[in-house]
């Protein structure tokens, strides 16, 4: 009997790995049809055109500058494109090509040897041809450009209607194994070599904003590791992590399809639609070598030094906060900055110390960064970088006197961790049910919210390392399976009832 039950849970293993494979190459597919059409669509409306029949070289030229190969148009015939870019280091788009000649390699061969057989990906591949069997053809050659290679598979269009496993139209998508393409192109042409421009990371062709913010998830999602579309290689998937769970951000990425992404301290990206915003992490400014005085004489200027620095978000303003022993505000100045690092003695002109009558005083430097969202909006976190009690004349105080701890204001509104993760409104601590971003939370009297199991509202209910309440599912506790109902109610049923633990 269990040989049996084993044998069938092998079989729906199977089954279900069938699907997953076809899901992969179906959106892939997809993605680069889209691609094709996007580019070719770019190609006329920046060349004016209505057809790039017979003119293959404007057609490339215009493909580069649509990918980003190349930051502007450089046309030529089509049998000068192999020799310009064997001889080009860097393109002006930032890619640094890399040829093959038809001495070295077969169009197949050079194929198969760029992609180790159909094993590697490669991207924005340029075939140079001398000479073709038209008029025209064997005069000006031939040039055409390959969106991609991704498993053995080639994804190309071309500048004119040709017939391969099937009718295709100008600049429609075209796919075949490297085998068909080098026999069909070999038919007609005489290959001259290709250009690879892959150099380029494909970081590099993105939009990054230096951030520092708390993101929780919106619903179960895996990390990627770049920042693009799940059905290309270079962007193989992460860490699963499910609905409510909290990430740190630390950029913000537009990839060259204009999908905004976040990019995470653990080096992992999230899309961008994955994840809700809780808060900007304040705590990112910091500084060295922060030094500022005991004490003072009456009328006496001091200075402050040290220098500020941010780790991921730019600074966005400097100030300097005096307050007497029962806690009344002097002064406070402030300058408005910009960048990463910079120097605090940059406030000693516009603080007036040399004001304050005899007594102690705290000196607290705050600093706030300006952290971009994937929506275009700037959330901004303020910080208690350091400070110190000064004394200012001859003043006896049984007062200790001493640094005082840098500390993270908490944001008037949102989530605030402090010993378990707590939600303010208008400056109030929240209690009892709440709901953020789609993700229910029960808070305690202290406010904090609750994890593991817990009764509530007179049944039982599970809540996520993060607070999270699960719904709509089932979860094994102490060999007992509870199933957990849409209102996050759970209730045990008998094992042979529930799926079985992995």
């Amino acid at each position: 009997m269990k040989r049996l039950i084993a044998l069938c849970l092998c079989l729906v293993l199977l089954l279900a790995a069938v699907p997953a494979a076809q899901a992969d190459s179906q959106s892939r597919q997809v993605y680069m049809r889209e691609l094709a059409d996007r580019v070719f669509a770019q190609c006329l409306a920046n060349s004016g055109r209505t057809s790039f029949h017979g003119y293959c070289g404007a057609y490339v030229a215009h493909q580069l500058q649509a990918l980003g190969v190349t930051a502007w148009r450089s046309s030529r015939n089509g049998n000068e494109y192999f020799d310009y870019y064997s001889n080009v280091t860097k393109t002006s788009g930032g890619y640094y090509p890399v040829s093959y000649s038809a001495a070295e390699y077969t169009l197949e061969a050079g194929l198969n040897y760029i992609t180790n057989y159909g094993t590697k990906d490669v991207r924005n591949i340029l075939i140079g041809f001398q000479w073709t069997n038209t008029e025209a053809g064997a005069k000006y050659g031939h040039v055409m450009l390959i969106y991609g290679i991704y498993d053995g598979v080639v994804y190309f269009s071309e500048s004119y209607p040709i017939y391969l496993d099937g009718a295709h139209q100008e600049g429609e998508l075209v796919t075949c194994s490297i085998a068909r393409f080098a026999k069909s192109y070999g038919a007609w042409t005489e290959y001259e070599g290709m250009v690879v421009f892959d150099g380029k990371t494909y970081i590099d062709s993105c939009e990054m904003l230096g951030t520092n913010l708390v993101l929780q998830t919106r619903f179960d999602t895996r990390l990627r590791s770049m920042p693009c579309m799940v059905g290309e290689n270079r962007c193989e998937k992460g860490r699963f992590v499910g609905a409510g769970e909290r990430l740190q951000a630390i950029a913000v990425v537009k990839n060259p399809q204009g999908e905004s992404f976040y990019r995470l301290n653990d080096g992992t990206y999230v899309a961008a639609n994955a994840v809700g915003v809780v808060r900007c992490n304040g705590e990112d400014m910091y500084i060295d070598d922060l030094e500022i005085p005991d004490t003072a004489q009456v009328g006496e200027e001091i200075e402050l030094s040290g220098t500020v620095k941010n780790r991921y978000a730019r600074a966005a303003t400097l100030s300097v906060c005096v307050e007497d022993s029962q806690g009344n505000m002097m002064f406070l100045e402030e300058m408005q900055c910009e960048g990463f690092d910079f120097q605090l003695g940059a406030l000693n002109r516009q603080i007036q110390f040399k004001s304050l009558p005899a007594g102690v005083y705290s000196v607290k430097v705050y600093g706030e960064t300006a952290c971009p969202t994937a929506e275009g909006i700037t959330r901004y976190g303020r910080a208690c970088l350091g400070g110190r009690y000064l004394v200012v004349g001859d003043v006896t105080t049984e007062q200790t006197l001493g640094a005082i701890n840098p500390y993270v204001e908490r944001p008037t509104d949102g989530w605030h961790y402090d010993d378990g993760w707590m939600y303010y409104e208008n400056d109030q601590r929240q209690v009892g049910w709440i709901s953020s971003c789609g993700v229910d939370y029960y808070l305690n009297r202290e406010g904090r919210a609750l994890t593991n199991w817990n009764w509530v509202d007179g049944a039982l209910r599970y809540f996520t390392d993060t607070g999270a309440m699960l719904k709509n599912t089932e979860i094994w506790f102490d060999e007992v399976c509870y199933r957990i109902d849409e209102n996050g109610v759970a209730n045990a049923v008998p094992a042979e009832q529930g799926t079985a633990p992995n």
